[in-house]
């Protein structure tokens, strides 16, 4: 989840898929728009299946990351 005023920084709308990377980790996830995150921050939730967002972690927490929309392949 993102702030708003991050996600329109960043060009990004809810439902936009961003890659978070942390050193060598990756993983991308659906983008969620929220005023109750902080800003300058990404709230990511632990322990999800579908979303593994430990991987990111190492173990540690909070964790920097960088933030990057992914383009969207679109069928002919």
């Amino acid at each position: 989840m993102l702030n708003p005023a991050d996600a329109a920084r960043l060009g990004l709308s809810r439902g936009d898929m961003v890659e978070l990377a942390a050193g060598e980790a990756k993983l991308a996830l659906p983008v969620e728009i929220s005023k109750r995150v902080v800003a300058g921050t990404v709230q990511a939730i632990r322990g999800l299946a579908a979303a593994p967002v430990n991987l990111l972690t190492a173990g540690a927490a909070p964790v920097a990351v960088t933030v990057a929309k992914l383009a969207v392949e679109v069928a002919d």
